[in-house]
């Protein structure tokens, strides 16, 4: 392999890069299909040569009108309806990878003369891009190998888009633990990393710019008018961010790639309820909540640990484990009280009516019938809940008749008691701790996790192939 000197073309001065790139990773359908790699991944790492670099989503394309003007690069992703979290910044190096500025190329059958004079210019555009990137690897593999750059059956354009000078992650609150977020649906407070912005950012696109004294017209749908939107202000918000130490950390401490922790990432994804599509099934959840609170002795640490603080007392042995009877998902009952307990994943909470209840004017639910049947019965009741969707439970029960009355338990502090070293060797148990895992992020994060393994995935296939070759 080449020694890597520099790939960039050119150094800019400050002045010509002062536009900001906000980049929105991990989205997208395409990244859920088994034969796409992700580009994106390589943003959160270094290549070998401990040199870093960024792939501008969608395509690695930028545009004229922005190519040489981009100095910094935001990572984010959208946690919400209103909300981005900030992953990483990133300054850029110099001029962009050659290529960049130019359109994308769409080729459909290159038998016709105009698909034959596109994959022509294609081809020359590539091999002039690929000069640059060589030296480039990941793993002790080219990014041209990776990413098949060079085979005529692809039709990607760009690998690397800019090069980086320095590379920031977001630093965690240190009371909330949670990473910078910006909003454009908050108050003017800054507190907790969230940071108020005024414009709304892109939902459907994969990145935004943002320049000093720049007016953008779009058209809105519902009316066709004419929206002028300032981000000036919205600009001079992620200006002072960047350069404001509290919110980054204090070194690049990005990593190199591993090929050891594919074990670590397999072993969380590759799965029986993963392979059989079912990691998100409230059903499938709940039968194994069921099976495993069989057990008299795990029922009852469970209870000690998670629900003795709201009043669960350790069952007898007279006690059963029911699941949808009465359309409860799970239901635990002794001689002594009646624990009922709602499963939510992707679901919100059912069965809710225009009806008031007489008691408290509130819209009766499922969780009202639950309690007027049970809670004469010493009953308890409580909501299972991944804790990316924590928050909306939370508030949604507030608006329901009897809602004060159920407890919400999340996803990670159940994850937290099953990987209890004590249940080690009981069936299924590493399959149920893996499956629990992917639902006990504040926010799903399962895209970033599948991308990062598709790429470990082809770099020690590509290893292997090597290994073979000179054997």
């Amino acid at each position: 392999m080449c020694e890597q000197q520099s790939n960039t073309l050119s150094d800019a001065t400050p002045a010509e890069k002062d536009e900001i790139l906000m980049l929105f990773l991990f989205r997208g359908g395409y990244l859920t299909e088994s034969n796409m790699l992700g580009h994106e991944i390589i943003n959160l790492f270094q290549d070998d040569n401990g040199h870093h670099y960024i792939y501008v989503v969608p395509w690695g394309l930028v545009g004229r009108d922005h190519t040489d003007k981009v100095g910094t690069i935001i990572l984010a992703r959208h946690i919400g309806n209103s909300q981005v979290e900030i992953i990483a910044k990133a300054k850029v190096k110099g001029e962009a990878f050659p290529g960049v500025n130019q359109s994308r190329l769409g080729l459909k059958n290159k038998t016709n003369q105009q698909d034959e004079n596109k994959f022509k210019e294609l081809k020359k555009r590539k091999q002039v891009h690929g000069k640059f990137c060589n030296g480039i690897s990941y793993g002790g593999i080219p990014i041209t190998d990776i990413y098949h750059y060079f085979d005529e059956n692809d039709i990607q354009q760009i690998l690397v888009s800019y090069e980086v000078e320095d590379f920031r992650f977001s630093k965690p609150d240190e009371k909330t633990n949670q990473l910078l977020r910006l909003s454009y649906k908050t108050n003017n407070i800054i507190e907790n990393n969230l940071i108020p912005m005024k414009s709304n950012m892109a939902k459907t696109s994969l990145r935004e710019f943002f320049a000093n004294n720049v007016i953008i017209e779009k058209e809105m749908d519902e009316d066709k008018r004419i929206e002028k939107e300032n981000k000036s202000d919205d600009y001079k918000t992620l200006k002072e961010l960047v350069n404001d130490s509290r919110y980054w950390e204090a070194e690049d401490n990005s990593k190199k790639i591993n090929g050891s922790e594919y074990v670590r990432i397999e072993q969380r994804s590759n799965y029986l309820i993963s392979i059989i599509g079912k990691e998100d099934s409230e059903l499938v959840f709940s039968r194994l909540f069921c099976h495993f609170f069989k057990n008299k002795q795990l029922l009852n640490s469970f209870i000690t640990s998670v629900l003795n603080q709201y009043g669960v007392l350790e069952v007898d042995d007279y006690f059963e484990v029911t699941q949808e009877e009465d359309r409860i998902d799970i239901k635990i009952e002794d001689r002594k009280q009646t624990i009922i307990i709602e499963n939510k994943i992707k679901s919100g909470i059912n069965g809710q009516k225009e009806e008031l209840s007489k008691a408290d004017n509130l819209p009766i639910s499922q969780l009202s019938v639950y309690y007027n049947n049970y809670h004469c019965d010493n009953g308890h009741f409580f909501i299972f809940v991944p804790d990316y969707n924590r928050k909306q439970i939370e508030n949604k029960k507030k608006e329901l008749s009897c809602g004060q009355y159920y407890q919400v338990i999340s996803y990670s502090a159940l994850y937290s008691f099953f990987c209890d070293k004590q249940w080690d060797g009981m069936d299924y148990i590493d399959e149920f701790r893996n499956a629990l895992f992917r639902h006990t992020s504040e926010y799903p994060d399962t895209l970033r996790e599948d991308t990062y393994r598709k790429f470990l995935e082809r770099i020690i296939e590509l290893n292997n192939t090597k290994k073979d070759s000179t054997s």
